[in-house]
């Protein structure tokens, strides 16, 4: 396709950072690697970053913005350790996308959909803090993902997780969720969102 038939497009692609994905963090990245160089070859921007929360902060790294096309190798920086808060990784995102003036915003989270860090939510009066995790953090996500839904940047799931995860993905991410076998369909995943 030629960039005039996509319109204005923009993409961002978000790995899930933390230790859940340690054991597949190589093939993660070259899959990575492999829609960013795509896109760039299409002209299209994209955007690849990770998120992960290490010692009650939640850290957005960012391999290669939309305008490096040089900077691909970036990403084989990739490392999976720590928590995952992901609706604060989603409002970070929010904010950042906002500054993106493409008339079409892609979202791409690869998750397995499992919200979970040791710095509890504040409580407030006589509610004490509760957990980050479970129920809640699946709440907390799926309540960002609206958030972005009303700003018109619908964040789409490449989602890595197990049956047992799979109820929180569809909370948090309704029908805007790809179930994938392996993290080798990750690319192929992207592509096929990417055409429709």
């Amino acid at each position: 396709r030629q960039q005039s038939e996509l319109g204005d497009l923009s993409v961002d692609i978000l790995l899930d950072g933390s230790a859940s994905q340690n054991q597949q963090q190589e093939r993660l990245s070259t899959q990575a690697y492999l829609i960013a160089a795509a896109l760039t070859r299409c002209q299209i921007p994209v955007r690849v970053s990770s998120f992960c929360s290490v010692s009650g902060c939640t850290v957005v790294r960012v391999f290669r913005d939309y305008q490096e096309a040089g900077k691909n190798d970036a990403i084989f920086d990739y490392v999976a350790a720590g928590w995952n808060r992901d609706g604060l990784a989603m409002r970070a995102m929010g904010w950042l996308m906002e500054r993106e003036q493409s008339d079409h915003r892609l979202l791409i989270l690869l998750s397995d959909a499992n919200p979970n860090d040791d710095q509890k939510i504040p409580g407030s009066g006589l509610h004490p803090n509760r957990d980050y995790g479970g129920k809640l953090g699946v709440q907390d996500a799926a309540a960002e993902a609206g958030v972005l839904r009303k700003h018109g940047l619908a964040p789409v799931c490449i989602f890595t997780g197990s049956d047992r995860e799979l109820e929180g993905a569809r909370t948090i991410y309704g029908r805007d969720l790809v179930r994938i076998p392996s993290i080798g369909w990750f690319a192929d995943a992207v592509g096929k969102l990417i055409q429709g």
